[in-house]
């Protein structure tokens, strides 16, 4: 059994349970497209989507640098967009 420390803490270890992350380390379940979806974020049937989530200063501008980098490795990704969301506030 995994000792999460709460048993040193006076927790009864039969009753910890780890889960791990479960931000991460949950089963990914299948994403049917949906071209409603598709024409709100103003994509076309042909256009793919980047998207990252909960970034922090600095990394918008990393991740606007290896997109650049891919559009000119791969040129037939110009039908590709970038969508970054930020887990901070815009001040």
């Amino acid at each position: 059994m995994i000792d999460s420390g709460l048993s040193r803490s006076g927790r009864n270890p039969e009753r910890v349970q780890v889960t791990g992350n479960i931000k991460f380390d949950q089963p990914l379940r299948s994403v049917q497209p949906d071209e409603s979806q598709r024409r709100s974020l103003g994509l076309n049937e042909h256009e793919q989507l980047i998207l990252t989530g909960s970034t922090h200063a600095g990394e918008e501008e990393l991740l606007v640098s290896a997109y650049e980098t891919i559009a000119k490795s791969f040129p037939s990704m110009v039908s590709c967009s970038l969508l970054a969301i930020s887990s901070e506030p815009i001040s």
